[in-house]
């Protein structure tokens, strides 16, 4: 929606594949945390597909891209927490990063009572970029280090 709209299809498709690349990356280590995150990697690989209403209307089409957008919106700080006890041994900020992703998912949702939803999930949605990224960098060092 709006000029931007193609250019956010493609980030949440490269949000979605990198979210399952790093889920077959760490599955291994944490088999639960891999498949909470897969699950995140997968609503949002489909919810690209399926763009939000436009205010005021609604369609089936919005209501899929809001379901899946739920599902990615727990899911993610879902996957951190239960990653934290194989990431903690190489990621000591692991336990941290956790509580700040779930911290932001209590953020978004009391913002979203003060009329402040975009901006708060947008600050969200960095965190978990972030957050996969240095989970990421974590896993190719201890891979490099073995």
């Amino acid at each position: 929606m709006g000029a931007y709209g193609s250019a956010a299809g493609v980030a949440t498709v490269i949000v979605g594949l990198g979210a399952l690349a790093l889920a077959w990356a760490v599955r291994t280590q944490t088999r639960p945390a891999a498949a909470v995150l897969a699950v995140f990697g997968a609503a949002k690989l489909v919810q690209a597909f399926f763009p939000i209403d436009p205010p005021g209307v609604e369609t089936s089409t919005g209501l899929v891209h809001n379901v899946l957008g739920n599902i990615a919106f727990f899911a993610l700080p879902l996957a951190a927490v239960l990653a934290v006890r194989a990431l903690a041994p190489r990621w000591r900020w692991a336990p941290l990063a956790a509580t700040g992703l779930v911290v932001a998912v209590v953020a978004v949702l009391a913002a979203d009572l003060h009329g402040a939803f975009g901006v708060a999930q947008r600050v969200y949605l960095v965190g978990c970029s972030l957050w996969m990224l240095a989970v990421g960098v974590a896993n190719l060092r201890s891979r490099s280090m073995s």
